[in-house]
């Protein structure tokens, strides 16, 4: 499972490569070259994303092993809104002609995973984190064709956790605290293709490491234009960072459904 999970994002990352190549030969529309080059910004101000959480956490003397799907994280919505402090998702792009500039927020702040449900970690254990990570890219336009485009990217993905585990033994609360940031380098493609006037698909592959082992986000959507400047989606993301010190770890991956409002101006 190990390497499956490892190959999955390389195997996708090259996939479009190789489709950015044959595209890339077909001539550019004039709108992304010249002095026809506007700026754009698009924003999805919050996305919908409920993630499903598995992997491994730990701070010094105690890991954690952790598993809640998306449905069961669905099912305990309202457990889930009662333990959490607070929560940020969103990303955008600001453009001009063939170049831009990419970002995607999470924060999720988690008071106690423990009332979530009692299958979600290992028993006997209290878990409380509180993750910020920042993705930070250039891209660059290959290919446009109407409302259908390919985009390189390259930067950096900035993450900051910090983790509690408490333990009750013999009616003793102990308790372990840690927490580190971490940069890691990214590369990857994102791209859109248009089914029809109103339909399309979109999506991206992010895969990198360098502060981490390994750390990768594939995301993929259908969207629906409802007015020029706003669009509808509905997809599923996945998002995996494994990291790891003497006394930290953070073997995880959030997954799920997202629903997403996006505006372009």
């Amino acid at each position: 499972m190990a390497k499956a999970g490892r190959s999955l994002p390389v195997l996708a990352l090259a996939l479009m490569w190789h489709a950015a190549q044959a595209v890339a030969s077909e001539p550019t529309s004039p709108g992304v070259t010249g002095h026809d080059a506007n700026l754009s910004v698009t924003v999805t101000p919050f996305s919908g994303w409920v993630p499903g959480i598995d992997g491994t956490v730990g701070g010094p003397n105690a890991t954690v092993d952790v598993s809640l799907s998306p449905l069961d994280a669905m099912r305990n919505i309202d457990n889930l809104v009662d333990v959490l402090d607070g929560i940020y998702i969103g990303w955008g792009e600001f453009r001009y002609g063939r170049v831009g500039l990419f970002y995607d927020v999470f924060y999720l702040d988690v008071a106690s995973a423990e009332s979530i449900d009692r299958g979600v970690i290992t028993l006997g254990l209290d878990l409380a984190f509180r993750q910020s990570t920042g993705t930070f890219a250039a891209t660059y336009r290959v290919w446009e064709e109407g409302r259908s485009h390919w985009d390189l990217m390259a930067g950096a993905r900035v993450s900051d956790i910090d983790i509690r585990i408490a333990a009750n033994l013999n009616a003793l609360r102990r308790t372990a605290s840690r927490g580190e940031s971490w940069t890691d380098a990214i590369v990857g493609m994102k791209g859109r293709y248009a089914l029809a006037p109103q339909w399309s698909l979109s999506g991206w592959g992010l895969v990198g490491g360098g502060g981490s082992d390994l750390t990768w986000d594939l995301y993929g959507a259908v969207d629906y234009t409802v007015r020029q400047g706003f669009d509808l989606s509905l997809g599923f993301r996945g998002m995996k960072i494994d990291y790891s010190s003497d006394d930290f770890t953070w073997d995880v991956l959030q997954y799920g459904p997202v629903f997403n409002a996006t505006f372009k101006f």
